[in-house]
């Protein structure tokens, strides 16, 4: 029984593709909610010969006879930790003319040593999930080394000097990634990137995480008319339709797309979307559609001021938060030059979404990005945000902030704020309806 090679397998991109697995069984720098052979065991940056060479070369040569398309380094975990792919790939193409590909989150891509090794790969799909770092963390959940920023660069240089086809899959989520501004911001990284070919994908097979949705067609073609999604995505001088003007899934209708980035055509045959099980699911668990509790309302910006590009993600994380609020704790301790609190959850799941939050508000505070600006005291808050310093801790369980200022208004503006975040711990989206009034400014 081979331990290493499996197939050749169907496959929609590669046609009948022999796979290589590199590296024990869920051995991967990601922990994706959507990665259909559950939750990683092994998070890991280490490079290293984690199966023998020889026995991989061995294993494929016994196999060339099954006349694959290509032979693709894949499998069971993230390929590019295995340390030898130069070597592997040299060895290969002294047996076939069989072009070589290697199927990556792309992770490591910055990393010059593995570039070099990647050099004489014929085809290479990393994958890129978020535009952002909020949404990196609780997408794909990486290894606490890896930044968003990190991970772009590494996929921008690589592109810059390999000479072979270089194909970006962009793996869609619903309630994470299927909203206009997550899309405007996967835009900007892709013209930074500059792939070959742009692949849509969504989830077809069970996941790691029962809160990562599927797009599917009985969703899209439930969603009211004026639901805040994208009808089409462009990337450079090529436009995909998403959507029709009914907002039906465009591979739902006998059109189809041609030419440039392609859309999964299975996006539409996962199963019917079904209730989250489990504890600390985001809001659109338990049957709740169409992203957004239902006070939201219809208005495109409702309940914050926008539209910038992170809005609807950040907006998205709160509601979540305000949805799982029984499973946060939080203290507040008062200072004379501010305020420190604690806020945390025993669900990791809650706790990548405080840490998410938390580092969302912080950006706003310091590019002075307002967001709930309806509340009086959150707008007197933005407008003295040139005033505040930040200080985030992570914790285990989620973070420890210290917001402090040198204007003793500002400090009392901190120490309601932090009162009422505690309540809206402690009520949910009650409280988050409400209105709160800014301390008075005494003369």
């Amino acid at each position: 029984m081979n331990k290493c090679v499996f197939g050749p397998v169907p496959s929609r991109r590669l046609r009948r593709s022999l796979g290589i697995d590199l590296v024990p069984y869920k051995t991967c720098s990601y922990d994706c909610i959507y990665c259909q052979l559950g939750r990683t065991t092994c998070k890991t940056l280490e490079r290293k010969e984690w199966v023998p060479l020889d026995l991989v070369v061995d294993e494929v040569e016994k196999r060339l006879d099954s006349q694959p398309d290509y032979i693709t380094l894949s499998g069971s975990g993230e390929p590019t930790l295995f340390s030898r792919i130069d070597e592997l790939v040299d060895r290969i193409k002294e047996m076939t003319t069989v072009p070589v590909a290697i199927l990556t989150n792309g992770s490591l891509l910055g990393d010059k040593d593995l570039q070099r090794q990647l050099s004489k790969v014929d085809l290479v799909i990393p994958s890129l999930d978020a535009g952002h770092e909020t949404l990196f963390r609780l997408v794909n959940r990486p290894h606490e080394s890896l930044s968003f920023e990190q991970v772009l660069a590494g996929l921008v240089s690589f592109r810059r000097q390999f000479t072979g086809q270089y194909w970006l899959e962009v793996f869609m989520v619903a309630a994470y990634t299927a909203f206009e501004a997550e899309l405007a911001a996967l835009h900007r990284c892709v013209d930074l990137i500059k792939p070959d070919r742009v692949q849509l994908n969504t989830v077809t097979r069970p996941p790691a995480e029962s809160y990562a949705i599927p797009i599917s067609r009985e969703r899209l073609e439930k969603m009211p008319e004026n639901h805040y999604s994208a009808q089409s995505l462009t990337f450079g001088k090529t436009t995909v339709g998403l959507r029709d003007a009914g907002l039906r899934p465009a591979w739902a209708s006998s059109r189809a797309v041609s030419g440039g980035p392609t859309i999964d055509q299975n996006a539409d045959q996962s199963p019917a979307q079904r209730p989250g099980r489990g504890r600390g699911g985001p809001p659109w668990m338990g049957g709740r559609q169409g992203g957004g509790p239902p006070w939201a309302g219809g208005g495109r910006w409702r309940g914050g001021r926008g539209p910038d590009a992170m809005f609807e993600a950040d907006r998205e994380i709160f509601h979540s938060l305000l949805e799982d609020h029984q499973q946060i704790r939080r203290t507040v301790t008062k200072r004379r030059d501010g305020v420190e609190t604690v806020t945390e959850s025993d669900d990791p799941n809650v706790a990548l979404a405080i840490q998410g939050h938390v580092a969302a508000m912080r950006r706003r505070v310091e590019k002075v990005e307002p967001i709930h600006m309806r509340d009086p005291l959150f707008a007197g808050l933005f407008g003295k945000a040139a005033k505040i310093n930040m200080q985030v801790t992570k914790t285990e369980e989620g973070v420890r902030v210290v917001e402090t200022s040198d204007d003793s208004y500002v400090v009392k503006l901190l120490q309601a704020h932090a009162e009422v975040v505690s309540k809206f711990a402690a009520n949910g989206f009650p409280e988050a309806r409400q209105n709160h009034a800014v301390p008075e400014e005494r003369p």
